[in-house]
C-alpha cells in the first residue's frame, strides 16, 4: 500500500521537476505554472466544425446537448466528496483537477487517471485521494469533506493479506448502498437516452418544417411566374392589337390626303384651262405669268405632300421599331422567367437530395447509437461512423462542380469527340465509366443507343444519376474493379479523375483496367493539360482536391508500361477567342503555351 502511494507521488514530483528545469533553461525566473495549456479533452475537434455551412439561426435552433451538469469551482476551496462523485469519466477527471489542483489536467496525468478508472483498477475515491495527497495537492490545501475515511479504507483494501478481508467486509457493508447506486445509475442512463432521443426528434421536426417552408416558397414562386407569363402574353396581344389599329389609321389618313391633293390638283388644272381659254388672246402674257405662279404653287403643294408622306412613313417605322423592341423585351422577360424556374427546380432537387442524405445519415447514426447503448458497439460500427464522415463534403463538392465544371449540355458536347472511338471499335455495351460524376458521358451513351454503367463514391452525384435513370453504383472504384472478373469489359472511361489520385493508386487503377478489359478493349482517359501555362500554373488548382498535373508524355509512358497498345493523345479545348493575331514565331509560341489546349484525352487498346 505504501509502495503504491510513493510511486504515484514520485510521478507527480518528476513532472513538476521537469517543468522547473525547462523553465530555468529558458531563462524564466518565474515558477512554471502547473496549469496545462492543452485543450479540454471534451472539446470538439476543430476539423469537425463547419460554420460556413450552418447559419447562426440554425445553430440557435440546435442547442448543445449536455449529459452532465456544469462544474463551477468554489472560491473558498471547500468541497464535499459528493460534489465531485456525481461526474463521470473525462468530466470527472477534469473537474477533480479543477477543484483540487485548481488547474486543467496535463496530458500525462489525465491519460493515466482516465485509464485507471476505465480499467477498474481505481475508482473515483482513489483518483480524488491521489490528487489531494500529491505534493501539489497538499500545497493547494483544498478541503474535501468525506474523503479521508473512504480513501483510508480503499488503501487498506489494497494491502497484502488483510486487503481481501477488508474489501469483503466493506463490500458486504455497502451492499444496500451499491444496490441503490445501481438503480440510480440505471435511471440516469435511461434519462440520458430519453434526452438524446428528444433532441433527435426536435431536430427532425425542425428539418421537416424547413423543408415544408421551402416547398411552399417554390410553389408560390412558380405560381407567380405563371401569372407573370400570362400577363406578358396579354400585354403582347394588346400591343399587337394597337399596332394593327395604328397601321389602319395611318393608311386611311394617307388615302384621304392623297384624294384631297388629287382633287385640288384637278380643280386647279380645270380652272387654269378655263381661264387660259377665255383670256388667251387678250392677256396671253398675264396668262403665262399666272401659269408659272400656279405651277409654282402646285410644286410647293406636291413637295409639302411628299414631306407629309415622309413624316408619316418615318412615324410608322418608329412605331414598328418600338413594337419590335417591346417584343424583344417580352421575349427576354420570358427567357428570364424560364431560367429562374429552372434554377428553382434545380435548387429544389438539390435540397431534396441533401435532405435525403441527411435523413439516411441520421438513421445510420441512430442505429449505431442504439448499438452503443446496448453494448454491441464493435469495429464495424466504428467504421460506419468513419464512412459517414467521409461523405460530409459530398454536397459541397457537387456545388463546386456546378459552378466551375460547366453546364451538363456543354460537357456532353465536349465528350462527343470520343463517340467515333467507341463506334469504330464496334462496342455497344459492357462499358464502365469510373468517377461518373454528374453522368454526362453515361447520358450521352444512352442517347446514342449504347449501354454503359458507372461507379462513383459521391452519394449526392450517384443519387442524381439514378434519378435520371442511369445505372451508377456507389462504391470505391478500386474495390469495384477488383470485384469484376478478368476480361469482362469492352471499354473503361474516366474523365478528370486521374489528377485526383496518388501515384500508387493511379498504378493500381491501370492494373485493374488492363485486367478487366477484353482483348481489343479500349480505355479512354481525360485530364487537364499542364503543357498550357495557364492550366499548369493556375486553373488546375481551382479544384482543391487536385493532387498533381500529369503531362501527356508521362501518361503515355504509364499506359505503354502496363501493356497497352496503339496509344493516342488528343489535344482538346483550346481558347480560340483569346489567341493573338499574327504569324510571327513569338505569337505562335504565345498562342500555343497560353491559349492552346486546356485538356487532353488519351486512348489506348488492350492487345
Amino acid at each position: 500500500m505504501l509502495e503504491f502511494s510513493d510511486n504515484e507521488i514520485n510521478v507527480d514530483e518528476l513532472m513538476y521537476a521537469i517543468r522547473e528545469d525547462v523553465a530555468q533553461r529558458n531563462g524564466n525566473s518565474q515558477r512554471p505554472a502547473r496549469l496545462a495549456e492543452t485543450p479540454s479533452p471534451t472539446s470538439a475537434p476543430s476539423h469537425l466544425a463547419t460554420p460556413d455551412k450552418i447559419s447562426s439561426s440554425w445553430r440557435a435552433q440546435f442547442p448543445q446537448l449536455r449529459l452532465q451538469p456544469e462544474f463551477h469551482p468554489r472560491e473558498d476551496d471547500q468541497y464535499h466528496v459528493n460534489d465531485l462523485l456525481k461526474y463521470h469519466d473525462q468530466d470527472f477527471v477534469r473537474n477533480a483537477y479543477l477543484a483540487i489542483l485548481k488547474r486543467e489536467p496535463d496530458d500525462t496525468g489525465f491519460t493515466r487517471h482516465l485509464a485507471n478508472l476505465r480499467s477498474g483498477e481505481f475508482n473515483k475515491l482513489d483518483v480524488l485521494a491521489s490528487l489531494r495527497n500529491s505534493p501539489e495537492g497538499k500545497r493547494k490545501q483544498v478541503h474535501v469533506a468525506g474523503l479521508k475515511w473512504p480513501a483510508t479504507m480503499r488503501r487498506l483494501g489494497r494491502a497484502p493479506f488483510i486487503g481481501y478481508f477488508v474489501q469483503t467486509i466493506i463490500g458486504l457493508a455497502r451492499l444496500p448502498v451499491s444496490i441503490r447506486q445501481h438503480r440510480q445509475s440505471e435511471a440516469y442512463v435511461l434519462a440520458q437516452q430519453q434526452q438524446f432521443a428528444d433532441a433527435i426528434n426536435r431536430a427532425h421536426m425542425q428539418l421537416a418544417e424547413r423543408f415544408d417552408y421551402i416547398a411552399a416558397t417554390i410553389s408560390h414562386l412558380t405560381a407567380r411566374a405563371e401569372q407573370t407569363a400570362d400577363q406578358q402574353q396579354q400585354q403582347q396581344q394588346h400591343l399587337e392589337s394597337l399596332l394593327e389599329k395604328q397601321q389602319e389609321f395611318f393608311a386611311e389618313k394617307q388615302r384621304e390626303v392623297v384624294a384631297e391633293m388629287q382633287q385640288e390638283i384637278l380643280a386647279a388644272q380645270k380652272q387654269l384651262k378655263d381661264e387660259l381659254q377665255i383670256e388667251l388672246d387678250d392677256v396671253q402674257k398675264v396668262a403665262r405669268q399666272e401659269v408659272k405662279v400656279l405651277a409654282q404653287q402646285t410644286t410647293e403643294r406636291m413637295a409639302e405632300a411628299h414631306e407629309r408622306f415622309a413624316r408619316l412613313n418615318e412615324h410608322l417605322e418608329n412605331q414598328e421599331q418600338q413594337s419590335e423592341n417591346q417584343e424583344r423585351q417580352l421575349e427576354n422577360q420570358k427567357q428570364q422567367s424560364e431560367n429562374q424556374e429552372r434554377q428553382f427546380s434545380q435548387s429544389l432537387q438539390q435540397t431534396r437530395t441533401a435532405l435525403t442524405m441527411q435523413e439516411r445519415r441520421v438513421a445510420v447514426l441512430l442505429e449505431e447509437a442504439g448499438k452503443l447503448a446496448s453494448g454491441d458497439f464493435d469495429q464495424r460500427s466504428a467504421q460506419v461512423f468513419t464512412d459517414e464522415r467521409e461523405h460530409l463534403q459530398d454536397a459541397h463538392y457537387v456545388s463546386f462542380e456546378d459552378k466551375f465544371r460547366g453546364s451538363r449540355e456543354d460537357i456532353k458536347e465536349r465528350l462527343r469527340v470520343y463517340l467515333p472511338v467507341i463506334k469504330d471499335a464496334g462496342i455497344t455495351g459492357e462499358m464502365l465509366d469510373v468517377g461518373s460524376g454528374r453522368g454526362e458521358w453515361l447520358q450521352l451513351l444512352k442517347d446514342e443507343g449504347f449501354e454503359g454503367r458507372g461507379v462513383d463514391n459521391n452519394r449526392v452525384l450517384v443519387e442524381q444519376c439514378r434519378t435520371s435513370g442511369l445505372d451508377v453504383v456507389e462504391e470505391d472504384f478500386i474495390t469495384y474493379l477488383r470485384g469484376l472478373p478478368d476480361g469482362s469489359l469492352n471499354a473503361v472511361t474516366s474523365f478528370h479523375l486521374i489528377e485526383h489520385l496518388p501515384f500508387e493508386t493511379l498504378n493500381k487503377f491501370l492494373d485493374e483496367i488492363i485486367r478487366t478489359l477484353k482483348p481489343g478493349g479500349v480505355v479512354i482517359l481525360e485530364t487537364p493539360d499542364p503543357e498550357n501555362v495557364l492550366v499548369g500554373s493556375c486553373y488546375f488548382y481551382l479544384d482543391p482536391t487536385h493532387r498533381n498535373p500529369i503531362p501527356s508524355l508521362t501518361m503515355q509512358f504509364l499506359l505503354e508500361a502496363r501493356g497497352f497498345n496503339d496509344v493516342q493523345v488528343l489535344k482538346l479545348h483550346p481558347w480560340e477567342s483569346a489567341k493573338i493575331k499574327g504569324d510571327t514565331e513569338l505569337v505562335a509560341l504565345i498562342n500555343k503555351y497560353f491559349f492552346g489546349p486546356f485538356d487532353y484525352g488519351i486512348i489506348a487498346r488492350k492487345i
